[in-house]
């Protein structure tokens, strides 16, 4: 018996995902990204392991690594209201907003690795009111832009997607189900949809002109299932060919035009509404994590190992690979801001570099130096103290090589 509970022992800790571990684990440069999002054809984000967080405002010509304050957790999910306000969820209870286009946030739940509810959907009717839904079986609503939040409960395993199509009607996606709620998700209802596979994973849904709705089963038979109502009833329109590929996401531009994409690069099409589709080339064996089209022709997905597609003519005749631009550092947020007394600023960097990293007052002047040395790659944090300080705003200032970022923070006490 003493045996037996040893080895349970053993293998209870052998699954203990430590800080320094989850790091070590979403450390290297060729993240997944797992949703992207735009506003129109030249503003598109992403967002995806290791806590990348990417903006476009040219197209996709050029993507620049925009800093946060929630560090490496795994970021799944995007939804933007305007050039000014973003919403992003991901693991371990976080969820984060920018009022200013990504140059500041707001934390708005942030929990500690490995513990608390994770989160893989989310959607804002406008910059206040909004639902978010992952584990936990429930599902998250703000009215006033995160300072207060309420939840409904959805007994039904992991909740993968979201769509609202005002303040009381929306769709949301699960394993083996859809669900339906007309009062704001305070209660949620099963759709009216004939299953082919048992319990078929719906990871994303997209809708066109709040009518017209597509999802698409993850693995199984790899169905497309279609709604003409918003979601109240639901028809199997066709099979897509993809074994032994999983499907992962699903995109229509009007409603004729849609794309599926899924791994090994898989991506298929349709210009008949669903009925038929054909496979494209997307020069790729990375996974198709999301996809989002300006119109029938000009579109972007996201790929597993930080790839970034774009193709200008439907991907009908070959579909482009795009560079990212980064820096060869990060610089976050500290957290908590403001503070009192002490705050913890991480950075990280790409390659092994020296490093300066220093505190000014609002005048200019140095107050501390916190780093001044070669530091190795990877993701770093250092504590500030601001005991023998007076409250104020202060400043901290990294500097690697070429580069250099400022950033502000608050002392009250």
């Amino acid at each position: 018996m003493k045996k037996i509970i040893l080895i349970l022992i053993v293998i209870l800790i052998s699954f203990q995902i430590t800080e320094a571990q989850w790091m070590n684990q979403v450390s290297g440069t060729n993240r997944t990204l797992y949703d992207m999002e735009f506003l129109n054809k030249n503003t598109g984000w992403v967002v995806g392991v290791g806590g990348t967080i990417r903006k476009t405002t040219n197209g996709g010509m050029n993507w620049f690594e925009i800093t946060h304050p929630v560090g490496t957790r795994l970021l799944s999910s995007i939804h933007l209201i305007d050039s000014n306000y973003a919403y992003i969820v991901g693991d371990f209870e976080t969820i984060i907003k920018t009022t200013d286009g990504g140059n500041s946030w707001v934390v708005i739940r942030y929990g500690a690795i490995g513990e608390g509810d994770s989160y893989e959907g989310v959607f804002f009717i406008n910059k206040d009111t909004g639902w978010i839904c992952g584990t936990g079986e429930k599902v998250l609503r703000t009215t006033n832009g995160g300072i207060t939040i309420d939840s409904s409960r959805l007994f039904w395993g992991y909740l993968m997607d979201i769509y609202f199509k005002d303040a009381n009607t929306g769709v949301l996606t699960t394993i083996g189900n859809i669900f339906k709620t007309s009062n704001g998700g305070l209660n949620w209802n099963s759709v009216n949809i004939q299953l082919h596979s048992t319990f078929p994973e719906f990871k994303k849904v997209t809708f066109v002109n709040n009518k017209f709705g597509w999802v698409v089963s993850k693995s199984g038979n790899r169905t497309i299932y279609k709604t003409s109502d918003f979601g109240s009833n639901w028809d199997s329109i066709n099979i897509i060919p993809a074994f032994p590929n999983w499907l992962y996401c699903i995109e229509f531009s009007d409603s004729l035009c849609g794309w599926v994409g899924g791994e090994q690069g898989t991506i298929y099409n349709t210009r008949d509404g669903g009925l038929n589709w054909f496979q494209q080339n997307s020069n790729t064996n990375n996974l198709i994590t999301s996809m989002w089209f300006f119109n029938d022709s000009l579109g972007w997905t996201s790929c597993g190992f930080g790839g970034i597609l774009n193709t200008t003519n439907g991907g009908l005749t070959h579909i482009n690979s795009i560079k990212t631009m980064k820096n060869n550092f990060r610089l976050f947020q500290n957290y908590p801001n403001p503070f009192n007394p002490i705050t913890q600023i991480s950075y990280e960097l790409q390659t092994p570099s020296f490093v300066s990293l220093r505190v000014y007052d609002i005048l200019g002047n140095v107050v501390e130096t916190l780093v001044e040395k070669i530091v190795y790659a990877g993701l770093h944090s250092v504590e500030w103290g601001g005991t023998n300080f007076s409250s104020g705003i202060y400043f901290y200032r990294l500097i690697t090589g070429e580069f250099s970022e400022t950033k502000k923070m608050i002392l009250k006490k």
